[in-house]
């Protein structure tokens, strides 16, 4: 049974090029949210390091 078109019709290194590429950017989405939950959980932390980078 497959859902879609033939699986055949693309290359096996495409395939794998396709997993890679997917792989890369979910990291990338796991290393923003990571930043994203450590500034609610750290807001002070933030707004030092802002102010800090305002004198500058």
């Amino acid at each position: 049974m497959l859902i879609g078109s033939d699986p055949d019709r693309f290359p096996s290194e495409l395939w794998v090029e396709m997993t890679e590429g997917f792989i890369a950017a979910t990291e990338a989405l796991f290393r923003y949210l990571e930043g994203w939950a450590f500034t609610k959980a750290n807001p002070h932390l933030v707004q030092a390091a802002r102010e800090q980078a305002n004198e500058c």
